[in-house]
Parts: C-alpha cells; structure tokens; sequence
C-alpha cells in the first residue's frame, strides 16, 4: 500500500472555455479525458509528468467555495486501505470507497474514496485500477 503522488487537484470554474485555453494554450497541458455535457463539463489536462488539473464547470451565478479548488487526489494502489487508515484515526470519510464508472472521451473506471484532513482539506484516494 503506497501513495504514488499527486493523480490530479480538481478545479471549479465558471468561465470553462477561458480556463481550458489558459491550461492548454499558455500552459501547454494536454487534455486526456472528458466528461459531462452542457452546464456540467469535466475534463482533465495532463502535465508533463502525469499528474492532472481536473476542472468542473459550474453554472454562472451558482455560488460556490471562497476557493476553486475541490480537491486534491492522492494516486494510490488501494483507496480502500487508505480510507480505512484515516477512518481508524479519527477523520472523517466523506465518500466511502466506491467503483466509479465514468462515461466520457475517453471513459475510465476508478477507485476512490474522500476524507477531510486534519484542516478540513478534501482529500481523494485514487486509483485508475477500478
């Protein structure tokens, strides 16, 4: 049981165009998946090394956290086993450990599960091995 790094942190936007060509074009981030439809698309941009800016887009006016960032995702080979550990230590689990089979281009199948860290961060175990 390990954490690999960083999967992907997951960004809220309202302006999705304008941020994706702020990922893809000035940063050079390639997008590797898509998902969702108009109002609620989802996609995830690559850097170099793997690791992943995931941008949910939410609808204009609709309010949301003081900070776009939802979360961060752990990549790890068993989000169960790490659910367990922080569950164990007092952390509370926002997600329980779930299969997650997501439609899109390309579609993906997932682990995860959510906690809250020890300063209300959300943190995603994650793991591409379904």
């Amino acid at each position: 049981m390990k954490i690999n790094g960083f999967h992907h942190v997951a960004v809220n936007t309202a302006d999705f165009n304008g941020t994706e060509r702020f990922y893809t074009q000035l940063l050079g981030l390639k997008k590797v998946r898509a998902w969702g439809g108009d109002g609620r698309r989802c996609a995830m941009y690559a850097c170099a090394d793997g690791s992943c800016i995931e941008l949910f887009e939410v609808e204009k006016g609709v309010e949301t956290p003081d900070s776009p960032i939802v979360h961060f995702a752990f990549d790890t080979d068993d989000p169960d086993a790490f659910a367990k550990i922080v569950e164990d230590a007092g952390f509370e689990i926002t997600t329980p450990p779930k299969t997650a089979v997501v439609a899109g281009t390309p579609g993906f199948t997932a682990r995860l599960a959510f906690c809250k860290g020890p300063n209300g961060e959300i943190i995603e175990f994650f793991s591409m091995k379904g």
